[in-house]
């Protein structure tokens, strides 16, 4: 299902900003009243405070956490001869990739193909 697909069969807010920790990104989730989001980057503390219970604020993070928090993880987890490299779908807190993992799924690395 394409993003514009759930955007329509779910009723979601996409939204396509220059700085998401803008003020006026802020006054969009309050006008929407809306309760819960999956990101992929980091919130100044207004923002996860918004999406404080009883919303919730998500992260899906591509790597292992938390042994893999931060940058390059699929390289890293090569460099480390990791058997399977995967995601994780966490809580997003102030402190990068610490919030409670809720599920991690993971996948063999074939290092035959490369």
């Amino acid at each position: 299902m394409t993003v514009e697909q759930m955007k329509l069969h779910f009723g979601m807010i996409v939204e396509t900003v220059s700085n998401i920790n803008d003020q006026a990104f802020l006054d969009n989730l309050q006008v929407h009243h809306i309760d819960a989001g999956i990101c992929y980057q980091r919130f100044c503390s207004s923002i996860i405070n918004f999406f404080s219970y009883p919303r919730i604020l998500l992260n899906l993070h591509l790597g292992i956490l938390p042994a893999y928090r931060g940058v390059i993880k699929a390289f890293r987890s090569m460099m480390n001869n990791e058997r399977e490299f995967g995601y994780s779908l966490h809580h997003i807190n102030e402190d990068d990739d610490s919030g409670a993992v809720i599920d991690i799924r993971s996948h063999p690395i074939d290092y035959g193909n490369l």
